[in-house]
């Protein structure tokens, strides 16, 4: 049994019929016939003629060849040329004087060509140190193609990697083609300006600095309450300096592996200029490998996020790096002073907290150990065992509890670091006047609420009157900053 099987476009070709008309007249009737293949496979719009033999040689036709097709949406047949219509399989046939023979026709479809590339989505806006993972979609469905090469026209501003995902790197505008086979399609990329936070202004006004005696569970360092005038307005950041942000910082200002510079500061009324080290790689922390990795990284020879970790709060930085941030931006940090102010939100009465009534704090207002609630009129703190805190921090403004001045995470998230050495207030403190702390000490001034899961950080370690300190060179996972603007 012969075979034939075609791949490609066959042209019609002609092969001369070995049959009995001739010129031999013994008469011999057609005993048999035999086509020169019994199957065939064809691509859609393929043609292939077949050929035949009859027995005995010198046989006499008593009628032409019929030749037939058993579904003509699959091939048809006319003069033994066969002509692949659809995809599937039929039987062509031969007849003569009553004997036939019989072709199996298996018909494929033909590959389909790449038409077009589709990349999701069409356009983006991204910061400094966000990632975005782009799709790819390939037309016709059923086209033929092998790999999709990913490509940026600029990849000092966006790079993409071999599986779609742009990486922000600089400010400015860049193509991300997708190629398959000449045909292309893309994505433009715009990468923002990261270095401006958004900033909410601050009014000059009065206000009642520490707690008052009539609050829950305060420590004896908030008190005396005292009065506090605040002469000037200024802007503060909306948000904690995210990862992406400080990451610039560093890359644009040259620090190296061993995050160390050059940073200028008051101390004792005396300005100095000294080389701290400003932040630690989140990925060890006290010379050991650290769970908390949620903030930058030191990789080929760049500081970045950690992965996933673009807008979380940077954390790890100390308040060397805090203050040399501030001030490569133009601004400062705010004093201990300033950071409570703002903080209230402008509440006409001491309260807790600056957000919602003021009074409680609970799960789904800010990111902290959720074990402790805390509410006023209740008595203060109350435990439950039954939350489920998140232990780690998130990206900045998750939560939709803005104070009045629409200052988001004051109460969470992480820890900010103030320009103050910290101090007892005064016992016999009076009202003060712009107040910024003692002129030396040991500890800066740290506040806010964090996310740390622990007794030690409970609802009542996120009032706005709750104080603590850290050396200025420690690098703390749960302490981040933000930023003030003098008017």
């Amino acid at each position: 049994m012969k075979r034939a099987l075609c791949t490609a476009i066959v042209p019609v070709f002609a092969v001369t019929v070995l049959n009995g008309c001739n010129d031999d007249d013994t008469g011999l009737p057609v005993s048999g016939i035999d086509l020169e293949y019994h199957e065939i496979t064809l691509e859609v719009g393929d043609t292939f003629k077949l050929d035949y033999s009859v027995f005995p040689d010198g046989a006499v036709f008593s009628s032409d060849p019929v030749w037939e097709s058993s579904d003509n949406s699959v091939a048809v047949v006319e003069d033994g040329t066969v002509s692949a219509t659809g995809a599937g399989e039929c039987i062509v046939s031969v007849s003569i004087d009553g004997v036939s023979d019989t072709c199996t026709v298996v018909v494929t479809m033909q590959p389909a060509s790449v038409e077009s590339v589709l990349v999701s989505p069409a356009s983006a806006s991204l910061s400094f140190g966000e990632t975005l993972q782009l799709t790819a979609s390939v037309l016709p469905e059923d086209a033929v193609w092998d790999v999709i090469v990913w490509s940026s026209s600029d990849e000092s501003v966006a790079s993409v990697d071999e599986n779609g995902l742009v990486s922000a790197v600089s400010e400015g505008e860049a193509s991300i083609t997708a190629s398959v086979g000449g045909v292309t399609g893309e994505c433009i990329v715009e990468v923002r300006d990261s270095t401006s936070p958004e900033t909410v202004d601050i009014p000059a006004g009065v206000f009642m600095m520490g707690a008052p005696i009539t609050e829950y569970n305060a420590y004896t360092n908030e008190y005396p309450q005292h009065q506090v005038t605040i002469t000037g307005g200024f802007s503060m950041t909306k948000y904690e300096i995210t990862n992406a942000q400080y990451a610039f910082f560093l890359n644009e200002s040259g620090i190296g592996q061993d995050a160390t510079g050059d940073v200028t500061y008051i101390d004792n009324g005396t300005e100095v200029t000294g080389s701290h080290v400003l932040i630690a790689d989140s990925r060890i922390w006290a010379g050991t490998p650290n769970e908390s990795d949620y903030g930058l990284h030191y990789e080929n020879d760049r500081w970045i996020p950690a992965e996933g970790c673009e807008n979380y709060p940077v954390t790890y930085v100390t308040w060397f790096g805090a203050v040399a941030y501030a001030d490569w931006l133009g601004g400062r940090l705010p004093t201990e002073a300033e950071w409570e102010y703002a903080c209230r939100g402008g509440q006409e009465e001491s309260l807790p907290f600056g957000i919602g009534d003021g009074k409680r704090l609970v799960e789904g207002m800010a990111n902290y150990n959720t074990k402790f609630y805390y509410d006023a009129d209740m008595g203060g703190q109350y435990r439950d065992d039954t939350a489920e805190p998140i232990g780690h921090p998130v990206e900045v403004g998750s939560y939709p509890y803005p104070n009045g001045y629409g200052l988001y995470d004051m109460h969470g998230n992480v820890l900010e670091w103030c320009s103050d050495w910290f101090a007892r207030y005064d016992d016999s403190a009076s009202a003060e006047t712009d107040p910024t702390g003692p002129l030396s000490g040991e500890y800066r001034v740290v506040r806010g609420g964090t996310f740390t899961v622990s007794d030690a950080w409970d609802a009542v370690s996120c009032r706005t009157a709750y104080r603590m300190s850290s050396a200025p060179s420690y690098t703390l996972m749960n302490c981040g900053l933000r930023v003030v603007f003098d008017e």
